[in-house]
């Protein structure tokens, strides 16, 4: 039987957070490979939105295309372990009969919103999804989808630990 969220300590519910955000970027970064290996989009968005950034920072022109994909990876992972810890706080505050995996999902597709129709254009890292490549926006919406699936499905199964025995 889960565990209720409230009587689990926060700091707890954002480290389940940060591991499932970091298996369900896993699971997303699958899609996101194969999108760009199949031609639906040219570049992956975390090496593209990475690269902007650093292309608009004082170290832009000294930062080579390998240091600029790999640094697209680190914040990939950075990004989905924050919204892992974002979800379990959200997660707190649902009526406990709201399941975790289509909440995940929901929230993944918020996520999407947020960013690619929002804050990303607004900072000049990449176009509004409504004039992007073709093929990009359908690949980012199923990796998201994916991405909740998988966070949903990894929180719902950490809630399920038995708790650890406390120190006599």
């Amino acid at each position: 039987m889960a565990r209720d969220l409230w009587q689990v300590p926060l700091a707890d519910a954002l480290a389940r957070g940060v591991a499932a955000g970091i298996a369900a970027t896993a699971a997303m970064s699958v899609v996101l490979v194969a999108a760009e290996r199949s031609g639906d989009m040219s570049r992956m968005p975390p090496h593209e939105i990475a690269s902007n950034a650093i292309s608009k920072s004082p170290i832009g022109a000294e930062t080579s295309g390998r240091a600029r994909r790999r640094l697209g990876w680190v914040a990939h992972f950075a990004f989905g372990a924050a919204a892992g810890a974002t979800f379990e706080v959200v997660r707190r505050r649902l009526p406990p009969r709201v399941p975790a995996v289509p909440a995940a999902v929901a929230f993944a597709a918020v996520v999407w919103g947020v960013s690619y129709l929002g804050w990303i254009p607004a900072l000049g890292l990449m176009p509004p999804a409504t004039d992007d490549e073709p093929g990009r926006q359908p690949a980012l919406l199923l990796a998201h989808a994916v991405f909740g699936g998988v966070l949903g499905v990894t929180a719902t199964g950490l809630d399920n630990r038995p708790a650890a025995p406390s120190a006599a």
